[in-house]
């Protein structure tokens, strides 16, 4: 597999492989659960098959982790209630997932998104709470989307290709300065994959939204290579510096942070190659170009020390690795 350097081919192989994985844990579920849910097993069949198929709902992915979650409760009606959901779930096509949905957060709008609200904000160590973007801001950040990854398919196309394949649904919203709320600029999650979180608050300088769209898709990639296992084996309470947080993190977030750092130094530099920069961009992209290589390094540092790397984390850092040490703008 090529593990860093953009590919559709392989984002469609991790979807498939991500969706295939999906139905075998809902068979599992069915099986283990036998009678004691009462879903239309014809209507099942046809859910498999559904998931099987193509692309789906990053809905599809977060109702599989609440029938478990009230599995484990033993409540079975919310239970099957969610496979009731999951069965009603509109079915898409490749050429609907190859439109980027861009959403713009409203709560109790739709059970779509508040089903991504959810779990954007699962993890305990940085909960977030969601606010609705003003209708104005919310469309012109859709646009500056989609201007800026047509701007990223004319600097690499695999690149812009990979980012629609995992990354095909878009939800706007703000964050919070209440304390106890962690400020985002963005976010991906394994329980939603195919979706991406973008606060449309902050720097609308298209270099910068470029940049932001490349990081948070690069989480999501990570995530689909950690369908068939970890990056690394070390335990969450390990906790060391991170290149791109202020507060200590466990390995598997230094990790993703230093991938995700050298893949944005991939998306500027073939900006900068290809000579698709305005003359002021220029010195802000050497100057990115800079930053993310010393905290690629920085991040590098900390995995070389500490870091217990899968076969599969060994290879992705390896081939990241790569990369940065043959990259041809070095500062």
């Amino acid at each position: 597999m090529v593990y860093f350097a953009p590919d559709r081919a392989k984002a469609v192989n991790l979807d498939r492989r991500m969706r295939q994985r999906l139905a075998d844990s809902l068979r599992h579920v069915l099986e283990q659960s036998g009678d004691a849910l009462e879903v239309d097993q014809g209507a099942t069949g046809q859910l498999m098959a559904y998931l099987e198929a193509g692309p789906v709902s990053p809905r599809a992915f977060a109702l599989y982790y609440e029938i478990v979650a009230a599995i484990t409760e033993n409540d079975l009606s919310s239970a099957a209630g969610g496979f009731r959901r999951l069965m009603a779930l509109p079915h898409s096509s490749e050429s609907d997932a190859a439109v980027m949905s861009i959403l713009s957060w409203s709560p109790g709008v739709s059970a779509e998104q508040d089903c991504y609200a959810r779990f954007f904000s699962f993890d305990d160590d940085t909960p977030i709470k969601l606010l609705p973007p003003p209708a104005d801001l919310a469309e012109a950040y859709r646009l500056q989307i989609l201007e800026v990854l047509g701007w990223l398919k004319m600097a690499d196309p695999e690149l812009a290709s990979e980012i629609g394949v995992v990354s095909h649904t878009v939800l706007l919203a703000l964050d919070s300065t209440e304390a106890g709320y962690f400020e985002f600029g963005g976010s991906a999650s394994f329980m939603l994959w195919g979706a991406l979180l973008l606060n449309p608050s902050n720097s609308h300088d298209r270099l910068f939204v470029a940049e932001r769209i490349v990081h948070e898709s690069a989480h999501a990639l990570l995530f689909g290579y950690c369908a068939d296992g970890p990056l690394l084996l070390n335990p969450s309470s390990e906790r060391h510096a991170s290149p791109l947080r202020d507060d200590p993190r466990p390995l598997d977030g230094i990790f993703h942070a230093t991938f995700v750092t050298a893949r944005m130094h991939y998306a500027v530099e073939h900006l900068l190659m290809r000579g698709l920069l305005a003359s002021d961009e220029i010195p802000l992209a050497r100057e990115r170009l800079a930053k993310h290589r010393q905290r690629f390094a920085d991040g590098l540092a900390v995995l070389d020390k500490y870091a217990d790397l899968t076969e599969t984390g060994a290879a992705v850092l390896a081939a990241t690795r790569q990369y940065m040490d043959g990259a041809e703008f070095r500062a």
